[in-house]
């Protein structure tokens, strides 16, 4: 029965939410030793976009120290940044933190990975909380992940919480790096945990699109895409505005549903069944939006809503069976045959070969013969960015049924 661990070895520490404050906890973190263990909390669902609130970091002969970087980034960039920058870190599920800190200039050396770890040694569950019971003997409550992360003053309950996450990462990590290298797979975790560096720690530089809605395939008109374009526009201006989560103005689904019936009066509007009746008293202001967009000149309406400037075109997958049969056959008998090397070596299948990564070679070979070669293949491959291992279990089957 795992030990619930309520609280930190060392109390849970304070937050340095000030200029100075923060300067004193880079000066404990350089006066540390060793790799540094590094978490964020964000409020995505909360707020505009997926900026870190809290930042936790833990180094041996330092203990753990919590940053606020919420209107202090030029000091986290100032006086954190060239502490842990170029070191060795581990975390956890690091894709998901990794993208707020290279926004503060907070970048890794080299990585380990707890979470990914846990995926190669083929566990079920990967979640922080699970492999901290299954290599440790600890439980770890995970009760407050979800919260509003930008509220200030931070409840006592929630820093502790988060101080949680990084207590026990470097023992976590000691245990799996063992396990890795008894299974022969620390070779292919380096590899994932280099990808995941070089692909995911990287300032935020896309721009939102509305080709990117959810659910955009039910709207099949251009007076339909016109809709759902500017009601995404208004929509992006007042969450941004606000900095307030989109789906708290509109959610995608009520959007869609908006650009479907293209209402033209608040009776029509508030009959909507996508539309939840809290947005109702917003009637008016959407429906302002539907009719400056129907008032438009018909030629300025998209006539798709493909990304004029994305260059690829494969057709998603659940279009396959019965668009293109064969490439549909072709991509189920794959996967039957990863799902046995998957089972062989005990890792999931998504981990052997990303499921994107498998119908886009699938969909090269069959509808634009792209590959017709081994070389055609392995060019296919870097493309897509498949690290060496998993060419190595996935590469033979691929031939098999491409080739």
């Amino acid at each position: 029965m795992p030990s619930p661990l309520l609280s930190p070895r060392d109390g849970t520490p304070s937050v340095a939410s000030t200029a100075a404050e923060i300067q004193t906890a880079a000066g404990d973190l350089a006066a540390g030793s060793g790799r540094f263990a590094v978490d964020t909390e964000r409020a995505s669902g909360y707020r505009y976009d997926d900026r870190a609130f809290l930042i936790q970091i833990r180094r041996a002969g330092c203990g753990t120290r919590l940053i606020d970087p919420e209107g202090n980034s030029q000091a986290v960039i100032s006086q954190c940044a060239p502490v842990v920058n170029n070191n060795d870190w581990v975390m956890h599920a690091a894709v998901s933190d990794l993208q707020c800190l290279a926004d503060l200039h907070i970048f890794p050396g080299s990585l380990f990975d707890t979470e990914m770890a846990g995926r190669l040694l083929g566990f079920e569950r990967v979640n922080l909380a699970s492999m901290v019971s299954r290599f440790l003997g600890y439980e770890l409550k995970k009760e407050h992940g979800f919260q509003d992360w930008s509220t200030r003053p931070l409840p006592e309950a929630w820093l502790t919480y988060a101080a949680l996450d990084v207590e026990l990462l470097f023992e976590l990590a000691d245990a799996q790096h063992e396990s890795l290298r008894q299974e022969g797979k620390l070779g292919w975790a380096q590899q994932e945990f280099d990808h995941i560096v070089s692909t995911y720690a990287i300032a935020t530089s896309a721009t939102p699109k509305w080709q990117d809605l959810k659910g955009l395939a039910a709207l099949k008109t251009p007076k339909q895409l016109a809709i759902a374009r500017a009601l995404w526009a208004h929509r992006e201006q007042i969450a941004q505005k606000s900095d307030i989560a989109r789906h708290i103005v509109l959610p995608d689904k009520a959007l869609v549903g908006i650009a479907q019936v293209g209402p033209h009066s608040v009776e029509r509007f508030r009959g909507i069944p996508a539309v939840p009746r809290r947005f109702h008293r917003h009637a008016h202001r959407w429906v302002n939006v539907v009719r400056q967009t129907l008032k438009s000149p018909r030629e300025s309406w998209p006539q798709s809503a493909k990304d004029p400037n994305d260059t690829g075109t494969m057709v998603a997958s659940q279009y396959w069976a019965h668009q293109y049969p064969e490439a549909h056959t072709t991509l189920r008998r794959i996967r039957e045959d990863l799902q046995q090397v998957a089972q062989e070596v005990n890792i999931p299948i998504e981990n052997i070969l990303q499921p994107a990564a498998l119908k886009q070679v699938v969909w090269w070979q069959h509808q634009e013969s792209m590959i017709t070669t081994e070389v055609d293949l392995e060019s296919a491959l870097d493309r897509l960015q498949v690290r060496p291992w998993q060419r190595e279990l996935c590469q033979s089957v691929l031939s098999e049924h491409l080739l």
